[in-house]
């Protein structure tokens, strides 16, 4: 079950609540699952320094949105690349910022790593 986390500076519900389902959707056609078994969720940050240049809101081409895709290893590095690209198209066109202002990540989880339906997924 693959986590989407966003974390961006503070936004408006009217852009927050589209955007993560669009998120799930994404990623899940990226990696080949279901959209329903994908969460993502939404981390507003306090602060957000780029280097020493503070910012209230995200700039068209500073301070990037911050992405975290987490999912059970085993994925094609084309799937991977697919759902990094697609994470960043949807929140840097929700955000009406630059395409190239995202920060994306892509981590794995090892076998024996998560515990989800009570019970440690081998």
């Amino acid at each position: 079950m693959p986590v989407v986390t966003l974390r961006t500076l503070p936004l408006p519900a009217a852009t927050v609540e589209p955007m993560l389902p669009a998120l799930a959707a994404a990623v899940a056609s990226s990696l080949g699952v279901p959209a329903d078994r994908v969460f993502a969720v939404h981390q507003t940050l306090t602060a957000f320094a780029e280097g020493d240049r503070l910012a209230a809101a995200h700039g068209r081409g500073t301070h990037p949105p911050l992405v975290d895709i987490s999912a059970f290893a085993g994925r094609s590095d084309a799937q991977i690349e697919s759902a990094l690209r697609a994470a960043a198209a949807v929140v840097t066109t929700a955000l009406a910022v630059e395409p190239a202002n995202a920060f994306v990540t892509y981590t794995e989880i090892g076998r024996g790593r998560v515990l989800t339906g009570g019970a440690v997924r081998r």
